[in-house]
């Protein structure tokens, strides 16, 4: 009888080995990020051997005492990679570089609201089968936005993990995943619910489409209702299919120097649950938005063949604006300095006041009560 050997799980290591290194190779090129935190008081270095073992580690060395946390996140890309893939078909080339900002970006941005400053990075991929792994130029485009994304947030790609998951992952797809580590320098720099204050200005930063929020919806039941599908045009001239694909905006440099210069209170990332997210605090306080940001054309062609009412598309997707940050009024003129400065529009949309949790979109007669966002 013949001997069953691991290959025929599915698995083979002298084909993914491969990848691993090429991987290592593009994440090495990450770890001048950490040299940053030296003007926070603190000397932080990898210790290079452990590069490509089981765990990475980070040495830390400070002169003096320093009060400082660790925030940790991990999250998902969702099945963004999904639309990628049949853009692929359709118009003969990857968008893994795009995909790869995506992956990073739904979680640094998580970490980010925090204040904390981004550490380190873990990429998760789980794919089948093990030839995934062999098609160069998406796997080029993959490891070297991943490698982008994370030099955009100061963050070292220490590694991470590649399965090849056979019975759960889908032939010829992966799930992107990861995570990541974060530092409030000093402990005092974090983003807490409880500075909130009454007169709070709430600003937000605009987003660069949908981000990864809501795709199944809009890579199914959405698709099948648009006249030419991924081909459709958009007000602006775009395809559907390439402006659903436009990476997320990554908010942590801009953040992590707003924390360090200017009073800000508190953050939230605006992705599930759409405007719901700005009462995300325990606390009872209604927030008032009188300015809405301009939205991308994509959001009209959702709201036009989904047919959504105004309320409903708030409730689920950005609409523009991607991160928001509460801060006493005397921050507005530095806050706008800074973000203009990373390239970010900022707009003030809006203020905390006493009374019920409640959002109000004071331009279209919308609110979303506590009730509407129970996530604790």
């Amino acid at each position: 009888m013949r001997k069953p050997h691991y290959e025929q799980s599915g698995d083979n290591y002298k084909l993914k080995d491969p990848f691993k290194l090429i991987a290592l190779n593009a994440a090495s090129k990450t770890v001048k990020n950490i040299k940053r935190f030296k003007k926070y008081g603190i000397e932080i270095t990898e210790i290079k051997k452990s590069r490509g073992d089981s765990a990475y580690r980070i040495l830390f060395s400070s002169k003096k005492p320093i009060n400082f946390q660790f925030v940790h996140v991990e999250e998902s890309i969702g099945t963004k990679n999904l639309v990628a893939d049949e853009l692929a078909k359709i118009f003969g080339k990857t968008y893994y570089f795009n995909i790869a900002i995506d992956n990073v970006a739904s979680i640094v941005n998580d970490l980010t609201t925090s204040g904390a400053s981004p550490l380190s990075f873990m990429l998760h991929i789980a794919a089948y089968p093990n030839e995934w792994y062999l098609e160069k130029k998406r796997i080029k485009a993959l490891l070297k936005g991943t490698a982008y994304a994370c030099n955009l947030a100061g963050m070292s790609w220490g590694g991470g993990e590649s399965g090849t998951d056979r019975d759960i992952i889908l032939k010829n797809t992966c799930l992107l995943s990861g995570s990541a580590t974060g530092i409030l320098l000093p402990a005092e720099t974090a983003l807490d619910e409880d500075k909130i204050r009454e007169k709070d200005v709430i600003i937000g930063f605009a987003s660069n489409g949908v981000h990864t929020n809501g795709i199944t919806l809009l890579r199914s039941e959405l698709l099948k209702k648009l006249p030419k599908g991924y081909r459709t045009k958009l007000s602006d001239g775009r395809t559907y299919g390439e402006a659903l694909l436009d990476p997320s905006v990554i908010y942590s440099s801009l953040i992590e120097e707003l924390v360090h210069t200017v009073e800000v209170h508190y953050a939230v990332h605006i992705t599930g649950h759409g405007w719901r997210k700005i009462m995300r605090a325990r606390k009872e306080f209604t927030y008032i938005i009188d300015h809405l940001p301009k939205y991308q054309p994509i959001f009209e062609t959702i709201q036009k063949y989904a047919n959504l009412s105004d309320r409903e598309m708030y409730d689920t997707y950005n609409m523009g604006c991607g991160f928001a940050v509460f801060a006493p009024q005397k921050s507005i003129e530095n806050i706008l300095k800074i973000s203009k400065r990373h390239g970010i529009e900022m707009q003030v949309c809006g203020f905390v006041e006493k009374g019920p949790k409640v959002v109000k979109l004071k331009e279209l007669g919308v609110e979303f009560n506590s009730s509407e966002l129970v996530i604790r």
